[in-house]
């Protein structure tokens, strides 16, 4: 069967390229015909073309988006959030399809992403998955008042809908100053959240399966929650999702479980052996 080809943005520092390569790798055990695209700052060409030589065999390829937003590095963020999260919100104006999947680089997938990508959002600015603890009745975001908030690590993005908004980039910069002023603490996902409030469509949480929430919970001393919050009844994650500080390859992450341990499936998987995997 032949497909369009998927359009799949990532973002990410050079220290990230363990993961970034990881991701690709997951994505590619599932998917042909995708289209790559990294916003970063510090890769090299040869770093690219090194990558496009092997994911040519998958019929995919990856683009070198390179930009320089220096006023990003004078908004406050967490400890495990660079600056370079925030290029996610400059994704309509810097790649051209009309609609995108972005990923965080601390994911990777468990089944062919086809399913969420063909989602229509013809009639909204995006679709997400409700950020799992900020959008329980256990915990409360601290500038936003809102029933539902969305998680910013996996986003199928209407960049159409997004370039038809009058003044885009005032109205993000606007967003900017007043999440400063409030004093936010997440970054994009806040200025994502405050501009796009009403006009995203909430999709299964299978989608951004949040398993670092469990760390979390269990840091909060708050593990009982574990089920409610947690849940995805019958299915099973297509994304796995690392959010929060503890992540595989983190000190202080168990290991144990057989959803970080798939992590290290495709982490230590050879070129070779996935090119074989999907020639066969």
């Amino acid at each position: 069967m032949s497909y369009e080809p998927m359009h799949i943005v990532l973002s990410a520092d050079r220290k990230y390229a363990e993961q970034v390569i990881t991701l690709v790798k997951s994505v590619c055990f599932y998917d042909t015909n995708v289209h790559f695209y990294l916003i970063n700052k510090d890769y090299s060409n040869e770093w690219f073309k090194s990558l496009n030589q092997y994911l040519a065999y998958f019929h995919s390829e990856i683009t070198n988006v390179s930009v320089q937003a220096d006023f990003f590095q004078q908004l406050k963020t967490i400890a495990h959030v660079s600056d370079i999260s925030f290029y996610r919100c400059l994704i309509p104006q810097i790649i051209q399809a009309d609609k995108v999947l972005y990923l965080d680089s601390d994911i990777i997938v468990n089944d062919s992403l086809r399913e969420l990508y063909e989602h229509d959002i013809s009639d909204y600015m995006l679709g997400a998955v409700e950020d799992y603890i900020l959008s329980s009745r256990y915990f409360k975001h601290s500038i936003l008042d809102c029933d539902s908030y969305f998680n910013s690590g996996v986003l199928l993005l209407n960049n159409k809908k997004w370039r038809e908004i009058p003044d885009l980039q005032q109205k993000l910069m606007e967003t900017i100053e007043q999440y400063n002023r409030q004093g936010g603490d997440l970054g994009d996902q806040d200025i994502l959240n405050m501009l796009f409030m009403f006009t995203w469509l909430p999709l299964h949480r299978k989608y951004n399966y949040q398993f670092g929430n469990s760390y979390y919970l269990k840091q909060l001393n708050h593990f009982e929650l574990y089920p409610e919050i947690m849940d995805i009844g019958e299915h099973q994650p297509l994304v796995i999702h690392y959010n929060c500080a503890y992540k595989p390859w983190v000190a202080g992450c168990e290991n144990q479980l057989d959803i970080e341990q798939r992590y290290w499936f495709f982490h230590r998987l050879e070129g070779a052996e996935l090119i074989q995997y999907r020639v066969a």
